[in-house]
């Protein structure tokens, strides 16, 4: 009698040193954020290395054929207040290669797309980004959306198409569709946009981007239009100039 009850003192030790073991690991572990049933879009994303209660955002969507990891690589050379996010599209193309609506080659540099199909994901983009707002610690006042080719083309029509939502945009070789260049700027709200592109782009071709920047400019808009002797990419002095513009926030 007397072991069968130091067996059960025993037991009792042990289950209770196992419970305040877990209750140490318990408080250890970082406070994770609520994440929602399901985000709209598989996204890679990178914390800020400086640490506030809420952090402005970046999120940057890859161009047509490309995946979320393409400019998810800029994220370690930001600045480090940011958090970065990079979504991939929606439209599977092959194996890791995505498009963010469909969109079809007539010529070397023309390009037929579908528009219903690209207000959707618009507004999808949208939101994604009250998911990201909803999730993260993030500022809500110093969201920042940019991409590189039809994601620039995207991010730059659905800032312009949701100014309450966005407070500047990066547009790297894109160009301005007719269904977002009417907007003017709201009242209340600066947008900033950084607009650059290669002069030597045989894709998207430069002097329609060009223009489309000095109407925008023209309405009102804050915009920094930056143009390099390069083709359909981001050269080492576009990253440069972007980095800075970013900074500078």
């Amino acid at each position: 009698m007397v072991y069968k009850s130091r067996g059960l003192l025993l037991l009792l030790l042990v289950v209770s040193l196992s419970a305040c073991k877990q209750k140490t690991r318990t408080k250890s572990q970082p406070k994770q954020s609520k994440t929602p049933t399901a985000f709209i879009f598989h996204h890679e994303k990178k914390f800020p290395k400086v640490s506030s209660e809420k952090s402005p955002v970046l999120i940057l969507l890859h161009g047509l054929g490309s995946n979320e990891k393409d400019l998810f690589s800029f994220a370690e050379h930001l600045d480090e207040r940011l958090m970065v996010i990079a979504p991939r599209a929606p439209i599977t193309l092959a194996e890791n290669k995505y498009s963010w609506y469909a969109l079809e080659r007539t010529s070397i540099d023309s390009f037929r797309y579908d528009s219903a199909n690209l207000k959707e994901v618009s507004k999808q983009l949208v939101q994604f980004i009250d998911q990201v707002i909803a999730t993260y610690p993030v500022d809500a006042d110093r969201i920042y959306i940019g991409g590189f080719s039809q994601g620039a083309i995207l991010t730059l029509g659905t800032a312009l198409s949701a100014q309450d939502k966005v407070a500047g945009v990066l547009c790297l070789s894109g160009e301005l569709y007719p269904e977002f260049a009417e907007h003017t700027p709201a009242k209340g709200q600066e947008l900033k946009l950084f607009i650059s592109h290669g002069r030597q782009d045989p894709v998207l071709k430069y002097d329609k981007m060009e223009l489309a920047a000095a109407d925008l400019k023209r309405k009102g808009f804050d915009v920094n239009f930056q143009s390099y002797n390069s083709s359909h990419t981001i050269s080492q002095e576009n990253f440069r100039d972007l980095r800075a513009w970013i900074s500078g926030l």
